[in-house]
């Protein structure tokens, strides 16, 4: 392997827009205040399974009989309102969403795979579902207006609990639009993880 091809992929700027996009009309159409991703799964006829399945996955996916299923993983979301539940339902609504992602699963081309929602993977078909999540969560213009004048960590908070979102996918949401300069960085016990 050459050292190029070791090289992590990014989304390129167009495809984000685009997926932005997806996003925010589907909130426009479904919820036009606060987004509910159950709410969203229903309305297309997708059925929802909360249990515990250890460190398997945060969500999944399924295309079976000519329906899809998303399972969401108590074990890793904590409980089914929390913030990282709603990310975790929203980034499995994308696969549903994103032509290409949805047509390979009904097709049989991917089976069901594992998503974990922690902006670390550099599988570009999770990019585009963590980026379609965020933006599902805080459609950009609703979020604009709301973060208008707001910085700091205090500002990031509030955000997070109008959008009922978590503090990390705020953070990087709220840098990612350039709502004011600013930078996250995210370490663990091995260094640095990501930065945005």
């Amino acid at each position: 392997m050459t050292a190029s091809s070791q090289r992590p992929v990014f989304l390129s700027p167009e495809r984000k827009r685009q997926l932005a996009e997806l996003a925010e009309a589907v909130a426009d159409e479904h919820c036009p205040q606060v987004v509910e991703p159950e709410a969203i799964a229903q309305a297309k006829h997708i059925t929802l399974s909360f249990g515990f399945y250890k460190d398997a996955f945060d969500g999944l996916l399924e295309h079976k009989a000519g329906r899809f299923h998303i399972y969401c993983n108590l074990d890793r979301v904590e409980q089914r309102e929390s913030p990282r539940a709603r990310f975790t339902l929203s980034h499995e609504l994308a696969h549903f969403y994103i032509d290409e992602h949805r047509m390979a699963l009904k097709s049989g081309q991917v089976p069901a795979h594992s998503s974990f929602c922690e902006f670390e993977s550099k599988n570009l078909v999770e990019q585009e579902a963590d980026c379609f999540a965020a933006n599902l969560l805080m459609p950009p213009g609703r979020f604009r207006k709301k973060a208008r004048g707001l910085v700091g960590l205090a500002a990031i908070v509030g955000l997070a609990q109008h959008f009922k979102t978590s503090v990390t996918s705020t953070a990087v949401h709220y840098a990612s639009l350039g709502v004011a300069p600013c930078a996250v960085l995210k370490w663990n016990n091995k260094g640095l993880a990501w930065k945005c």
